[in-house]
C-alpha cells in the first residue's frame, strides 16, 4: 500500500497507483479468488471464471415480494447467499438477451437545462476519507451484506486492517476513479409475483456491486446528502416513512374532496424497471443541475464507465453484459442519483398545478421509490 501511495504522490505514469492500491488490499485481505476475478476483467471473458456456485436454498416468492418493497439490502443478502425461489427461472439465454437489450439502450438526455453554481467541493472532495469514515461505513453495513462478484464477505474487511482501507479509498478518490475489476457486478433475478413466470417482464433484476464499491460509495453518499437536496416531495430512499407520510396526505386530499364536495382527479404512476432504465447522461445532468463539483462528477461517471454485470444462477452464470444505462441497487449513491434526476419533474411542476388546499398551498405530485 506505501508503494501505491508513493506512486499517487509522484504521479509515476508507468504504475497505475490505483491497481496497486487495490492488489495491496486484496493482498492485506487474503482475498483468493482476486486472482480469477483480475484475469476475468483483463480478458472480459466468460463470467463463469469468476462467479461461484450458490448455496441452494428454498424461499417463498411473496417472501421475496415483501422485501424487495420493504428490505432489498435483506432481500439481497438473502439471494446472493444462496436463497432460491421455488419458482423457476427463465432460460438464462432468454434473460441474457432480454436484459442486455435493457442495458445496453443508450439515451442520449440533450435537453437544455441549467448548470447550477458549483457547490460542495469542501464537503465532497476536499476532506481525505478518514479513519473514523471507514470505521463508521463498516458499522453502519449490515452484517449479511451481499458479496459482490469479487465474492468478498464483510467479516474479511473487518478483521483486516483500517489503515489499508483509508490508503487505498483516498487513492480512488484522489484520482477520481476505482480499480476496473471493481466494476463487474452480478445480477439476481427475482419473481415479481406468482403468475406468469414465463414471461421475462415479470422478473426484477438485483444488480450488486463489489462491497468494496458500497463502502466507498456510503462514504460518498454521506457527503452527498449533506449538498444535494431534494424536493421534500421525493420520500424514497430517505430516513423516514415516505409510504405512510404519502398515503396519509392521499387520504387527506381525498377526505378533504369528499368534504367539501370538490373534484379530485388522481394518477397512479408505476415507472417500468425505474433503477434499470436510468441513462448515464441524465444522472451526469442532474448533478451538473445541482451544482456538483467538476472533478465529483468525473468520480461518479467513472465507475459507471466498462462496467459490467453477469446474470448468476444456481448452478450456471451468463456471459457479461455492458451496463450503459441504469444505476445498481443496493448502492448508497444510486438512489440519490435517482432522486435527483426525478429532481427536474418536481421543478417543473412547481406548484402551478394540483388540488389547492387554503393556507397550504397546492398539492401536485407525491414520489416513493
Amino acid at each position: 500500500m506505501l508503494d501505491a501511495l508513493v506512486e499517487f504522490a509522484d504521479n509515476d505514469i508507468e504504475k497505475d497507483p490505483v491497481q496497486q492500491s487495490l492488489e495491496a488490499l486484496m493482498l492485506t485481505i487474503g482475498n483468493v479468488q482476486y486472482s480469477q476475478l483480475q484475469e476475468a476483467a483483463s480478458s472480459n471473458t466468460d463470467a463463469r471464471e469468476f462467479i461461484s456456485r450458490i448455496r441452494l436454498k428454498m424461499q417463498r416468492c411473496a417472501h421475496h415480494q415483501y422485501l424487495y418493497k420493504h428490505d432489498r439490502t435483506n432481500l439481497a443478502a438473502e439471494l446472493f447467499d444462496g436463497v432460491n425461489s421455488t419458482a423457476e427461472c427463465p432460460p438464462i439465454g432468454l434473460a441474457y438477451e432480454h436484459f442486455q437489450n435493457v442495458w445496453w439502450k443508450v439515451t442520449r438526455d440533450n435537453g437544455a437545462f441549467v448548470r447550477g453554481k458549483e457547490v460542495g467541493t469542501d464537503i465532497l472532495l476536499a476532506p481525505p476519507i478518514t479513519l473514523e469514515d471507514i470505521t463508521w461505513a463498516l458499522k453502519t453495513t449490515s452484517k449479511d451484506m451481499a458479496k459482490g462478484s469479487d465474492q468478498l464477505p464483510l467479516w474479511k474487511l473487518k478483521k483486516s486492517k483500517t489503515h489499508e482501507l483509508w490508503a487505498a479509498m483516498n487513492v480512488w478518490l484522489g484520482l477520481r476513479r476505482v480499480p476496473a475489476s471493481l466494476k463487474l457486478n452480478r445480477t439476481k433475478l427475482l419473481p415479481k409475483g406468482t403468475v406468469q413466470l414465463d414471461n421475462i417482464k415479470n422478473w426484477h433484476p438485483i444488480t450488486i456491486a463489489s462491497i468494496l464499491i458500497r463502502l466507498f460509495n456510503n462514504i460518498l453518499a454521506k457527503r452527498m446528502s449533506k449538498v444535494s437536496q431534494t424536493d421534500a416531495r421525493q420520500k424514497g430512499s430517505k430516513p423516514l416513512n415516505g409510504v405512510g407520510q404519502n398515503i396519509a396526505i392521499l387520504h387527506h386530499l381525498i377526505r378533504h374532496a369528499r368534504t367539501h364536495k370538490r373534484d379530485l382527479y388522481l394518477c397512479l404512476l408505476d415507472v417500468s424497471k425505474a433503477f434499470d432504465s436510468v441513462p448515464h447522461d441524465s444522472a451526469i445532468r442532474a448533478l451538473m443541475r445541482k451544482g456538483a463539483p467538476n472533478e465529483f462528477i468525473k468520480l461518479v461517471e467513472n465507475q459507471y464507465m466498462r462496467a459490467f454485470t453477469s446474470l448468476s444462477y444456481a448452478d450456471k452464470s451468463s456471459l457479461l453484459i455492458k451496463l450503459k444505462r441504469g444505476v445498481k441497487q443496493d448502492d448508497p449513491i444510486s438512489s440519490i442519483l435517482f432522486n435527483l434526476v426525478l429532481d427536474e419533474l418536481f421543478e417543473l411542476l412547481g406548484d402551478r398545478f394540483g388540488y389547492s388546499l387554503e393556507g397550504v398551498g397546492k398539492a401536485s405530485a407525491m414520489a416513493w421509490c
